[in-house]
């Protein structure tokens, strides 16, 4: 039995397979991404004693990744497609996940519509369920800040910092830089676009802060807060590449600068690889200020080796108290997407509850690829106490279809929608969503089509 539907955007098939006798020699296959003919496409691929990821190119199947048997039967197989990210989960076993798996690493992209197929052999098997819904959030991606020209100091790629609100503007501060082998560029500093709406920006043509008093070659702005007393602080990551020099302010009377730099640079140093944060204002309580970060940690509660989100207190940008319980953040999960590297980015408080977009990644690379094995991607996270984190239930919440990775993802709310930027590939984009549907996770789920009511394609 094969049913099939062409289908654009983001879903999440589920698919309820049973049999009334042993296991035979036949598989069940979920073919997605795919072209009409299935000659160039991935598959998962679910049977006797054996449970995999694959692609077909120009008719030729290889094997990408393989799983734990998922036993006998019934199995309730769950596939989701956020962007070029898959994850899928068989019953209640650990979830699987690939990236790009028509050929992101040969720099073959996921097509935006495509055809997916469920085939089953009905001599053997019988299908009980097949759903297909919709993902509805996140559909659109604008275009906000683009790299700059050759030469200029925004030519090698821009990414977003921390955002503003002052005298009714926006100021999103970014790093810009020159190409450069450094991870993709060269010569990074901090500069600062302008907004009266958040979603039409003027990019200031000159960088705002082009020097520190620590060594660096790279800084990189990442939280930004008016003060009580109205000045503009401004908190960057120093880099000596490759080693990160620890957390510095910067402080200015207007937007635009000029920057002076706190003379006991740098503020905080976390004593190892520590580069990402985000800085708010607190309201009531002992301290003024949270700033959460990603610090490199080689011992996690659980887990390999990798970042994990760090809690550190302030009443004045200056000295801060490291959260007792720290490391206070870690993946979703021990095996999965975001297991080995989670880097805390934007922090957001909506009533009592913290919503936390942080950037995960796992490595895994095909066999006998040329190809770094790391994967980023974005994802969304909740807590009411800072500890105690619910991870959205179709992470990661946030991905790009056409792009080698997106990160760094920044989110300010305005008339009660939540802007979201992120950099994709060199530029930096941004989506958008009301909150009242960010806060409801039930939300991303949309239409829901019954294949087995539409029957064979």
């Amino acid at each position: 039995m094969m049913m099939g539907r062409l289908i654009s955007g983001n879903w999440e098939l589920t698919v309820s397979i049973a049999t009334d006798g042993p296991l035979s020699g036949s598989d069940v296959r979920i073919w997605f991404s795919s072209d009409a003919d299935r000659e160039n496409c991935a598959f998962l691929n679910v049977g006797s004693g054996r449970t995999y990821l694959g692609r077909r190119r120009q008719g030729t199947e290889e094997i990408l990744r393989t799983y734990a048997d998922a036993g006998h039967p019934p199995w309730r197989i769950r596939l989701q497609k956020r962007g070029a990210f898959f994850r899928f989960r068989i019953n209640d076993a650990p979830h699987g996940y690939i990236k790009g798996p028509t050929g992101q690493w040969d720099m073959l992209f996921e097509p935006t519509e495509a055809h997916l197929f469920v085939d089953c052999d009905e001599e053997h098997y019988r299908i009980d369920e097949c759903r297909l819904t919709r993902l509805t959030w996140f559909q659109e991606t604008t275009l906000a800040i683009p790299t700059g020209q050759e030469g200029s100091w925004t030519a090698g790629h821009v990414l977003p910092g921390g955002i503003i609100e002052y005298e009714s503007r926006y100021y999103l501060y970014v790093m810009g830089s020159r190409p450069g082998q450094q991870e993709g560029g060269l010569q990074r500093v901090i500069g600062v676009a302008m907004s009266d709406d958040l979603e039409r920006w003027e990019l200031h043509p000159e960088p705002v802060v082009t020097q520190s008093n620590v060594a660096y070659d790279n800084l990189y702005p990442n939280g930004a807060i008016v003060t009580g007393e109205g000045r503009v602080a401004l908190m960057y990551s120093s880099q000596m590449y490759p080693k990160w020099n620890g957390f510095c302010l910067t402080v200015a009377d207007h937007p635009l600068g000029p920057f002076v730099d706190h003379p006991g640079n740098p503020v905080f140093d976390h004593g190892d690889a520590a580069h990402e944060f985000d800085v708010v204002a607190l309201e009531g309580g002992r301290y003024k200020y949270l700033l959460m970060y990603a610090g490199f940690t080689p011992k996690p509660p659980r887990g390999p080796a990798g970042d994990r989100g760090y809690a550190l207190y302030s009443n004045d940008l200056v000295h801060w108290v490291p959260d007792g319980d720290n490391p206070v953040f870690g993946p979703d999960t021990p095996d999965d997407w975001d297991a080995i590297h989670v880097r805390t980015r934007s922090l957001t408080k909506i009533g009592d509850t913290w919503y936390l977009w942080y950037e995960g990644c796992n490595t895994w690379k095909p066999h006998g690829k040329q190809h770094h094995g790391w994967w980023d991607t974005v994802g969304l996270a909740r807590s009411k106490d800072l500890r105690n984190w619910e991870y959205h239930p179709r992470n990661p919440a946030l991905e790009s279809g056409q792009s080698h990775w997106i990160g760094w993802p920044r989110m300010v709310i305005r008339n009660g929608t939540g802007y979201v930027f992120m950099i994709e590939n060199s530029r930096i984009v941004s989506k958008k969503i009301p909150i009242g549907e960010l806060t409801n996770w039930e939300s991303d789920l949309g239409e829901t089509i019954d294949l087995l009511q539409e029957g064979r394609p």
